[in-house]
């Protein structure tokens, strides 16, 4: 098979998240000549990126007021065993580097269309403050993506409720266009960026069997690594599914499987984890799956939910200057009753433990989990109508650390190479992450990868 005559081509762009914009956007910037269109299954484009509340990590950029040297190594000790005893080490490093590397520019990039990311935190397992989002109401996904839609408004084209269901290739195995909703075709080279598998009933069973009964942060939506895979395309680490510590429980709907999720920024700003006594029970900024693991290890499951749902009985706690320095989240999440705001008298009432806690984490000595700042927290001392903030909170299944093998030109490898006039980005690929992906570091690559299969598409579109 190859180009029909008179066929127009253009780029074609699989998902209209970050990772697919960003690539979007990059091609119209480079050459506004080449037709672009984007192919969303949905009804509503911005996938996952869309809902994202904790930020975009970036290191030495304009926001940050401290030196940050140690983004690389934070994200190679995440990466675990995964990064350890890999097969592939240097190319998980290569695309580790060029993630932590292109951070600055991709972060000062988004802030130059006009998005606000002034606010910078720290999240678990990071060394130091580097989590970039907005001061206002609108969080930092929705923030990024409405930005990259208004300015694509009459640059390209997105279409919306396009399921592509095969890659189409050419008698040399070049990618030459992709076919959708049945029989329709469009050809010219094609950027794939559909997201993971977190919500996957078919790809959790097969790959985290072990995960299929806990709460997820994701619809119910089917993966689409297969269609890379038919072309020969490796997949790496697909049994690496993320485990959120904190995913929301509705006290008025507890048995609802898909959760809204209770970002890491709450914590990084100052709120703390208790059991169902008031007692602290982990290091709140240490990794994802340290976290989720000491949750699933310790806490009691919750008595009141579904027995065949695995949900914790576990709550948030935020006093009032972490309720502030996470206001527009926090607003949102009271007016949803997700988090209910209370006083000391209250909870001494609930939690018997909760006095000794709150003495011993607002007490200037070493913390007892080794958590390496307070954030905002500021309660020196309390009394019976001291303000404070709790929601119950429970692990949720969040994102899929494997996907395509790739290389740092955004190419899906197979066995013998790239794959010629494809490229991938985002939670479609695998081998950044390794065992654990640190929080901010989604939508980075996202808009790292996302970029640079723009730039590529572009390049080899003008030498076709």
């Amino acid at each position: 098979m190859s180009f029909p005559q008179k066929t127009q081509r253009s780029i074609i762009v699989v998902g209209s998240g970050l990772a697919g914009l960003s690539a979007a956007t990059t091609i119209v910037q480079t050459n506004p000549k080449i037709p672009v269109v984007i192919l969303e299954k949905f009804a509503k484009p911005g996938g996952n990126s869309i809902k994202a509340s904790s930020g975009i990590n970036g290191a030495n950029t304009i926001f940050q007021h401290w030196p940050d040297t140690s983004f690389e190594s934070d994200t190679i000790k995440s990466s675990g065993n995964s990064l350890l005893e890999s097969d592939w080490r240097n190319g998980r490093l290569e695309l580790i580097s060029e993630m932590c590397t292109q951070s600055k520019e991709s972060v000062e990039w988004l802030s130059g269309l006009g998005v606000d990311l002034t606010r910078v935190a720290r999240l678990g397992g990071h060394s130091v403050a580097r989590t970039h989002r907005g001061d206002g109401p609108v969080p930092p996904g929705a923030s990024i993506i409405t930005t990259l839609l208004k300015l694509l408004q009459g640059k390209a084209q997105l279409k919306l409720e396009c399921e592509v269901t095969k890659i189409l290739t050419d008698d040399e195995g070049k990618v030459i266009g992709v076919e959708y909703n049945g029989a329709n075709r469009l050809y010219g080279p094609v950027i794939f960026t559909t997201g993971g598998f977190a919500g996957s009933h078919e790809y959790i069973s097969k790959y985290a069997p072990e995960l299929i009964n806990l709460p997820t942060t994701n619809s119910e939506r089917p993966g689409t690594q297969h269609l890379l895979s038919s072309l020969g395309v490796e997949l790496v680490d697909m049994s690496n599914v993320q485990i959120h510590p904190t995913g929301w429980v509705e006290h008025f709907n507890r048995d609802d499987r898909v959760k809204f999720l209770a970002p890491e920024a709450l914590r990084g700003e100052g709120g703390i984890l208790i059991n169902d006594k008031g007692d602290r029970f982990v290091n709140e900024l240490d990794t994802r799956k340290r976290v989720s693991d000491a949750i699933i290890n310790t806490i009691v499951r919750d008595p009141y939910a579904d027995p065949k749902l695995q949900q914790y009985k576990l709550w948030i706690l935020l006093d009032e200057e972490t309720y502030k320095s996470t206001k527009a989240s926090s607003d949102f999440y009271l007016a949803k009753k997700l988090l209910w705001k209370t006083n000391f008298a209250s909870m001494e009432a609930s939690f018997v433990n909760i006095r000794s806690t709150l003495q011993a984490y607002g007490s200037s000595s070493k913390d007892p989990f080794n958590r390496p700042t307070r954030g905002n927290w500021n309660i020196p001392k309390f009394t019976p109508e001291t303000v404070l903030y709790i929601g119950q909170v429970t692990p949720v299944v969040h994102f899929t650390m494997g996907g395509a093998k790739f290389n740092t030109r955004a190419q899906p490898l197979t066995a013998s190479g790239p794959v010629s006039g494809l490229w991938v980005a985002g939670e479609i690929t695998g081998g950044i992450h390794g065992d654990n992906r640190l929080g901010g570091s989604s939508l980075l690559e996202c808009a790292v990868f996302g970029r640079i299969a723009g730039s590529e598409a572009v390049k080899y579109y003008e030498e076709q």
